[in-house]
């Protein structure tokens, strides 16, 4: 895709512009790379600080952790520093562990649900722009410029 783009770019530009519309073609992916990536994870980042407690408190208590438990097992799995390993919570045995990593994994599942249904948004867009843009192929030939 993104060779595609430049070349049409290019063929699509006079010469004298080719520097300019290749730069801006560099911005333009720079400023929607960085608002992109700001926007994917602020709903990824939001999604997993409800879905993490969610599921994993509720699986881990029904495998038998006790309540007290819960904060340093939740600290554990988000990678908090300064938590105790996963063998050395407080009640987490081997039910509790494949239970609560199990629980982690479908609120990833589910978080990043939210992260694709962020982008179809975007793809929409990018299908209207692309069947918009103008044809090229009147000026498309195997001759190079000079």
């Amino acid at each position: 895709m993104e060779l595609l783009t430049l070349l049409l770019v290019q063929l699509a530009t006079p010469d004298e512009w080719l520097g300019f519309a290749n730069g801006t073609i560099g911005l333009m992916r720079c400023i929607g790379g960085s608002i992109g990536t700001a926007i994917y994870t602020t709903i990824l980042q939001t999604k997993l600080a409800t879905n993490i407690p969610e599921k994993v408190a509720g699986a881990a208590l029904a495998a038998g952790l006790p309540a007290s438990s819960l904060p340093p097992l939740l600290g554990t799995l988000t990678g908090v520093p300064g938590s105790p390993p996963i063998t050395e919570v407080p009640g987490a045995n081997m039910s509790v562990i494949i239970a609560a990593t199990t629980a982690l994994k479908e609120a990833y599942v589910a978080s990043f649900r939210y992260v694709w249904y962020a982008a179809i948004p975007f793809g929409i867009v990018a299908i209207a722009c692309a069947a918009s843009s103008k044809d090229v192929s009147d000026i498309t030939t195997l001759l190079v410029l000079q």
